[in-house]
């Protein structure tokens, strides 16, 4: 199934289209409908479905938390979403919401891990940056006082992993 088909189940199901630029309720449910239908039943990355439907990443990720009690919680809204899983052909019973319920948290976990390497990549190279830009007399200090916070982090999870593994 592709993004596009599922943009068109969702027009039906709404009449609204999940790419038109506004914050009406009304089209804001009809996105994290399509986000939510897009996630579970597509392997698009997060990002290919917000460009799709002209959000960001966090946008998908704030349709796909807030699902379940913003649209779910509206009974048109409701009967709307299962109009369109009927379309798709799914029916939503216990066993399905589950599994495609895992299968986002998966993804989710997924995403979750690259965002956060990429993080990590950028700070470093910032801090990098950072301590390059010092001073020389400034750098030893600054290299002094973080080999001693990274000490005294070692010697506390060594107390902790003590504490636990007597526990």
């Amino acid at each position: 199934m592709t993004l596009e088909e599922i943009k068109d189940i969702v027009y039906n199901a709404t009449g609204r289209r999940v790419d038109k630029d506004t914050r009406q309720w009304h089209y804001a449910y009809a996105r994290k409908m399509f986000c939510q239908l897009a996630s579970t039943y597509t392997s698009h990355s997060l990002k290919d479905i917000g460009d799709s439907c002209g959000i960001t990443h966090p946008s998908v990720l704030y349709a796909l938390n807030t699902f379940d009690s913003t649209v779910m919680a509206v009974e048109s809204q409701r009967d709307a979403y299962k109009e369109c899983l009927s379309s798709i052909g799914v029916e939503d019973n216990g066993v399905n919401s589950m599994r495609n319920e895992n299968r986002q948290l998966r993804r989710l976990i997924e995403d979750m891990k690259l965002t956060s390497r990429d993080k990590l990549d950028s700070d470093t190279e910032r801090l990098f940056a950072l301590y390059n830009a010092l001073p020389d007399r400034l750098r030893e200090d600054v290299m002094f006082k973080v080999e001693t916070a990274y000490k005294i982090n070692e010697k506390h999870k060594r107390d902790l992993n003590v504490i636990y593994t007597e526990a």
